[in-house]
């Protein structure tokens, strides 16, 4: 490190040089196949310049500390779209897309070796759950905490702060063009808030629809009438324009 021109920086500008090049304001996105060890992984690197991680022992250290701790890295499972599929093994491949997300990902932490330790929040993105498909939502709701508890069970003991969140979507009819979208992070530490989590989200979000549904139903039948009313205006001009009727009849 001594022949190397950030020597002569003091740690408060070299840390501005790590933060440039290694850290995103949105976080790190992954997807879980980018997780797989390094001789099997055929994903997309970091996004982000990796380059100054390899120039020597001293500089490697002090990046890789602000790449893993000042980074939040989001791994993208995508795990509830298998919910949706339309066959009796939905349920299943849910659970097995589950599971292998699972070991790939302690694969992923122990191949980071100590880096591992420096990592501060690992958010686990389930995907985006559409209630509009869902068959049944308490059934859903349980398949959700079931892939929580599952991860739960295999970050239990891990320093690092691991979130599992998901996207949850109101679809209304297309008459209305009316659709919420809503973001929902659920802390491991404890199950039964992250069901209440779930839960309260799910009817949060209806109420929320509904109300949009009706303020749009009322504009809609607003616009309606007045269309109603041009027409009728002009319906009379024209009488009145041919003598049918009188002006102010």
């Amino acid at each position: 490190m001594d022949a190397s021109p950030l020597k002569a920086l003091p740690p408060e500008l070299r840390n501005l040089v790590y933060e440039y090049l290694l850290c995103g304001q949105e976080g790190i996105h992954l997807r879980i196949e980018d997780c797989l060890r390094p001789e099997d992984k055929h994903g997309e690197p970091l996004p982000c310049n990796l380059s100054i991680t390899d120039t020597c022992k001293e500089l490697r250290e002090e990046s890789l500390a602000l790449l893993y701790g000042r980074n939040s890295f989001i791994i993208h499972t995508n795990a509830i779209d298998y919910y949706y599929c339309q066959d009796s093994d939905g349920y299943k491949l849910f659970r097995e897309k589950i599971r292998s997300s699972g070991f790939t990902l302690r694969g992923w932490l122990q191949s980071l070796g100590e880096n591992a330790r420096l990592l501060t929040v690992v958010d686990l993105a389930l995907g985006l759950w559409e209630t509009h498909r869902v068959r049944r939502e308490v059934e859903a709701v349980h398949y959700v905490l079931s892939a929580i508890k599952h991860f739960h069970g295999i970050m239990y003991d891990s320093p690092t702060k691991f979130t599992v969140s998901l996207r949850l979507n109101w679809n209304a009819d297309s008459w209305c063009d009316i659709g919420k979208d809503l973001h929902v992070k659920l802390d491991l530490s404890s199950l039964e808030a992250c069901q209440s989590a779930v839960e309260r989200a799910l009817v949060d979000g209806d109420s929320k629809l509904f109300a949009e549904l009706r303020a749009a139903d009322f504009k809609i039948r607003e616009q309606e009438l007045t269309r109603c009313r041009a027409k009728l205006y002009d319906l009379l001009g024209r009488l009145e324009a041919n003598g049918i009727v009188r002006a102010g009849t």
